[in-house]
């Protein structure tokens, strides 16, 4: 992306102008040329240089290197290695590396592996058999990894897997990460746990049991309102009209008529499992960025359309019962990356006509966005129209209009009877 720096030399020239004098004891202080967090894939290391992202990252003389928290030097990081990099404005002083999994190949093909029960995607498929033991990096496509770097490793006897939590069972004391059912029952967890919550769990394997030792949860980034961010990753979900959209599974962006697309782009071209390059504005009381500017990269290697998840809409009356919440008896999930829009929060919510969009991971449908809504004499909705009865959402058609939709998941707009709350005629909504 082209970055818009304004030169120290004209900013002060323009600070000048109107004054007879100039106070050459105060002048202003150099305009950082780099954002304070860029996260992105390496491109090469080159001398004391990193190239993420397509730019060059100069590093400071005591930059803090680390891989899988231990201390390293720049010399240890590796071509597609996914790095979190903080910045003093002009120069990476932190530069970080965590691992996305690491355990055993159980299958292998030309094309993808499967590790610790997650499917992984990459050129470099072929280069491993089942039995090796691999440390991978790259981002989540819905319920696999396109994988940006693959190495053999050592066993240690040990698998390390990160995603994002479902099915949480705190009496049973287990959860699900993809295929893999994780007991956390004699392990170390530092935080209190939640569905939908971005997690690492350190432990033993049996085919698709994992005995937690450690459980790690990923906390807020500790930026301050305004930090400029960086990033690279997948859309893993996006909203009707395209104005929030969520990056690899973790990352919450808000996209609004300011921001600016590259090469001619709009964001009526953003989808589902497109590789784009974010830079924006942190959003403190929302923990999501405001984009500036977004370049879409195209589809993310490997991508293919069962690899998206099942995006769904829904209206309806929320009930909120022992902190959960259903529409029609049917429960959604509400997550550490749910935005609340209108004033609204989880407070606010029981008994109230809602618009709820996200994405269902798993068996669980997980929300990204609440909005405030009205009954109206139409209704949108989206999602899996059961079998047995013949319903959308708990909604039943009074003219049998969903029958020929039955096990389908389906985009539809229908009439809405607002004193029986059931629908009629039903239409996909095109």
């Amino acid at each position: 992306m082209q970055k818009l720096i304004i030169p120290a030399l004209m900013a002060t020239t323009l600070a000048a102008c109107g004054s007879s004098s100039s106070d050459s004891s105060n002048p202003l202080p150099p305009h950082a040329t780099l954002p304070t967090a860029i996260q992105g894939a390496l491109e090469k290391v080159e001398g004391t240089n990193l190239y993420v992202n397509g730019a060059k990252i100069p590093t400071a003389k005591n930059v803090q290197v680390e891989i899988d928290d231990q201390r390293a030097a720049l010399s240890d990081l590796k071509p597609g290695m996914v790095l979190d990099i903080d910045t003093n404005g002009f120069e990476a002083v932190e530069v970080d590396y965590d691992t996305l999994l690491k355990g055993p190949v159980s299958e292998a093909s030309a094309a993808a592996l499967v590790v610790a029960g997650q499917t992984v995607m990459s050129q470099q498929a072929s280069e491993f058999k089942t039995g090796d033991y691999v440390a991978v990096s790259g981002h989540y496509q819905a319920d696999a990894i396109q994988a940006s770097f693959i190495e053999g490793t050592t066993d240690d006897g040990f698998v390390e897997v990160e995603g994002q939590m479902t099915n949480l069972d705190t009496n049973a004391k287990l959860f699900n990460l993809g295929q893999l059912t994780v007991n956390y029952g004699n392990a170390y967890v530092e935080d209190r746990l939640s569905n939908g919550a971005w997690v690492e769990v350190e432990g033993t394997l049996n085919k698709l049991s994992l005995t937690a030792r450690e459980v790690e949860l990923e906390q807020a980034p500790g930026f301050d309102e305004d930090d400029s961010v960086e990033l690279e990753g997948t859309i893993t979900w996006i909203n009707d009209d395209q104005s929030l959209m969520t990056l690899n599974q973790q990352w919450q962006v808000a996209i609004d008529s300011q921001t600016q697309f590259d090469d001619g782009e709009n964001r009526s071209q953003l989808a589902v499992g497109q590789l784009v390059e974010v830079d924006g504005l942190w959003q403190a009381d929302n923990s999501r960025i405001r984009a500036t500017e977004i370049d879409i990269e195209g589809l993310d290697q490997g991508d293919t359309d069962h690899n998206h998840p099942n995006q769904f809409q829904v209206e309806g009356y929320a009930n909120i019962e022992n902190g959960s919440l259903t529409i029609n008896g049917i429960e959604l999930v509400l997550t550490p990356n749910t935005q609340f829009e209108d004033g609204l929060n989880e407070t606010t919510l029981n008994g109230e006509f809602l618009q709820l969009e996200g994405y269902q991971q798993g068996d669980q449908f997980l929300v990204m966005e609440v909005e405030s809504d009205l009954p109206e004499m139409t209704i949108e909705l989206e999602g899996p129209v059961s079998a047995n009865p013949v319903a959308l959402w708990g909604y039943s058609a009074s003219d049998n209009s969903l029958d020929s939709c039955a096990g389908q998941w389906v985009d539809l707009e229908c009439h809405y009877d607002i004193a029986t709350k059931g629908l009629s005629a039903c239409q996909l909504d095109r």
